[in-house]
């Protein structure tokens, strides 16, 4: 929790955002499209931060962790490696 701001991550792509300073949690199910384990998260400023988790997992966000972008590993949504119904 940084401020208002909070995030946390965990099992089968889980994605938790607080607004309140950690008050309250709500789950954020399409920010990251993958069902592996998340491990860590954190921010270089405001906008940027990046969270990595497991089988090379890597997801980058430039807008405050609004939307994230897998830069590193496998999306749910990736039909090219049969993994659509992942």
């Amino acid at each position: 929790v940084n401020g208002q701001q909070g995030w946390a991550v965990g099992n089968k792509g889980l994605y938790l955002r607080s607004t309140d300073g950690g008050k309250t949690w709500a789950e954020q199910s399409e920010a990251i499209k993958t069902k592996f384990w998340l491990r860590s998260i954190a921010f270089c400023d405001a906008q940027t931060g990046f969270i990595v988790g497991a089988r090379g997992t890597v997801a980058k966000t430039e807008d405050g962790g609004a939307t994230w972008n897998i830069i590193s590993g496998f999306r749910y949504d990736t039909e090219e490696f049969g993994l659509a119904d992942f």
